[in-house]
């Protein structure tokens, strides 16, 4: 019911006069809130502990959301409708996480997991770092994934670009 919920609610936003774009997210930007902070265990790292890791931050958006939000895409692709349960786990991550789990590499195609023992996932798109928690944070890992990849979440914002170009939230 949630699922068909944010669908009928993402149809009608886009229907709406002026709008150039709708997505969704978790959590939104600067909401004094997050989905979620964790850990990455990189694909062949069998360390269990996540002793020593860096934190990263998580979320999780519709299709379209770095678009929508005025993201910038550096490498790779965003997230399509496409990106369900039956395709294989996928992740667009900023620039801070890719250099600090990569560096001197391309972090497209590289996986990780976000348990020792979960999935692997794999990175499809680079986007620029941006602004989470606060305006004056300094640059941090973080982890973008779809959200018809996950379990139905139990709230979520929508997000539109009007033909203005005034951004807002619903």
């Amino acid at each position: 019911a949630i699922r068909r919920l944010h669908a009928d609610g993402l149809e009608r936003m886009r229907s709406l006069p002026g709008v150039e774009s709708a997505s969704s997210t978790i959590m939104l930007p600067l909401s004094g809130g997050y989905l979620g902070d964790g850990y990455v265990w990189p694909e062949g790292d069998d360390q269990p502990s996540d002793r020593g890791r860096p934190m990263v931050f998580f979320d999780r958006v519709g299709a379209g959301y770095l678009a929508t939000m005025g993201a910038s895409l550096r490498r790779g692709r965003e997230f399509t409708e496409r990106d369900d349960p039956t395709r294989a786990p996928v992740a667009v991550v900023n620039e801070t996480f890719a250099s600090r789990f990569w560096p001197a590499q391309e972090a497209l195609g590289k996986r990780f997991r976000t348990s020792p023992t979960g999935p692997l996932i794999e990175i499809v798109g680079v986007v620029a770092d941006g602004k989470y928690n606060s305006l004056g944070e300094d640059p941090q890992g973080h982890v973008y994934q779809p959200l018809r990849q996950g379990h139905a979440p139990s709230s979520f914002s929508f997000v539109r670009r009007s033909s203005s170009g005034v951004g807002s939230c619903v």
